[in-house]
């Protein structure tokens, strides 16, 4: 996070020097958003279903589910490592779900209360990390 933030305070001060101040960010706006090959004015908006939208979508993310099924199935330690850590991050971010077996606590933690989280708190976190995340990929 450092070093992101440090590369683009760098991009920002040289374009700020170069420009003595008056980056206009407008004026690439165009080429920026002329990703669709039409040229002119594009509909950022425009979220029509046509067939090489959908042949695109399905050949981008084929590749993506056979990979993740091949690493979720893999017995491979680096894989299952991978898998661990993202149970872990799961559970740390939204907490247990459902109360875990008695048997399966530590004995000085079977008498206590343990924390689960309710259904809304998961989708209020989710909400909120979706939202951060697609916020910050726009900029």
């Amino acid at each position: 996070q450092v070093l992101i933030l440090a590369l683009a305070s760098a991009v920002a001060a040289v374009l700020l020097t170069v420009t003595n101040g008056g980056f206009d960010w407008t004026s690439y706006a165009s080429s920026i958003f002329d990703w669709t090959g039409k040229g002119g004015e594009v509909d950022l908006f425009d979220f029509t279903i046509t067939t090489s939208r959908l042949g695109t979508g399905v050949l981008g993310a084929v590749p993506v589910i056979i990979l993740g099924s091949a690493i979720e199935r893999s017995d491979k330690r680096e894989f299952a490592n991978v898998n661990f850590s993202t149970i872990i991050m799961v559970m740390t971010l939204f907490g247990r779900r459902t109360k875990p077996e008695p048997e399966f606590l530590p004995p000085r933690l079977r008498n206590k209360r343990v924390p689960v989280t309710s259904l809304s708190d998961v989708f209020i976190r989710s909400f909120a990390i979706a939202s951060l995340t697609g916020f910050c990929e726009e900029l």
